[in-house]
């Protein structure tokens, strides 16, 4: 089981923290098939084999890691099927997983995603208190956050709009400048709140970006948060801190990630406690003031 730092239960529940969800919380989802949703480099690879002319290339770039090339490639060549192809594979009726319980019921104001399937949104959109989901053409963010909606940021865009999705290369640096406002305000959310990034890479260019240039900029001293499995060495997690501001926070992968999940059903149930004492202190505190007043009276 993770022990959650303190400053991780205060910050959510006291909502000042951001919840950034990545690709490995929706590979826990199955649909009725018992098939899961594909990772970057299984999407692609799947991809690659409908591209007869640059299948051997695309394959060599996907081993090497150079995904965006790859993607770019690929994409280029099965042109107008790329879209199809692209909600085939990510609406595939994959149903939520606990894990998507888990974060909605943190119940922050925001949660951010690179992830461009709808498990997560289809999941929070059935409750009262469900969620709005906006992405980088959506221009009224801003008024969103200012009236305290529940948001969804989905910043590789969604599988409804697939002119949104942001996979290629050319499609990043598209990105950075025609919807510079909505990077801005991710940039805002990251810099102001905690951040626990759940499910996530470390290789996300307009997030590894950001990251880095505010820890460069305004050395902000309270870290985010990167829960992960993946086999850092000490030397690799001080480099996350001192350059993008990540405290690395480490689980086991064993039995399908299940000490991510229990983990995760156990820090809402700190939040909720904590939220609950934050209350009882102020209601107290309120109390406490009426009673000065009536003195001073």
């Amino acid at each position: 089981m993770i022990t959650w730092p303190a400053s991780v239960i205060e910050a959510l529940a006291q909502r000042r923290a951001v919840v950034f969800i990545g690709a490995g919380i929706s590979a826990g989802s199955v649909n009725m098939e018992g098939s899961r949703p594909p990772n970057w480099t299984e999407l692609l690879t799947t991809a690659a084999e409908k591209c007869p002319s640059l299948k051997t290339r695309a394959r060599k770039l996907i081993r090497n890691g150079d995904l965006l090339t790859a993607c770019e490639l690929i994409g280029g060549d099965l042109a107008e099927d790329w879209p199809r192809f692209l909600d085939a594979q990510l609406s595939a009726g994959f149903k939520h997983n606990k894990n998507h319980e888990h974060i909605h019921n943190l119940k922050q104001q925001v949660v951010v995603t690179p992830n461009f399937d709808k498990i997560y949104d289809a999941y929070a959109s059935t409750h009262v208190d469900s969620v709005i989901v906006k992405w980088a053409r959506d221009y009224d963010v801003v008024s969103d956050l200012r009236q305290g909606k529940r948001l969804l940021l989905k910043v590789h865009g969604t599988i409804d709009h697939p002119e949104s999705i942001i996979l290629t290369r050319s499609a990043y640096a598209a990105a950075r400048v025609k919807e510079y406002a909505f990077f801005r305000v991710i940039d805002s959310l990251l810099l102001l709140n905690t951040t626990l990034f759940l499910g996530c890479g470390l290789s996300d260019p307009d997030i590894q970006l950001i990251l880095e240039n505010q820890s460069l900029r305004h050395n902000p001293g309270q870290p985010h948060y990167f829960v992960t499995a993946e086999k850092l060495s000490s030397e690799e997690q001080k480099i996350l801190k001192n350059t993008r501001g990540l405290r690395v926070i480490k689980y086991s992968s064993s039995n399908g990630h299940i000490e991510l999940t229990e983990s995760l059903a156990d820090l809402v149930e700190k939040v909720a406690n904590a939220r609950k004492g934050f209350l009882a202190r102020q209601i107290e505190r309120e109390s406490m003031d009426t009673t000065y007043a009536v003195l001073d009276v």
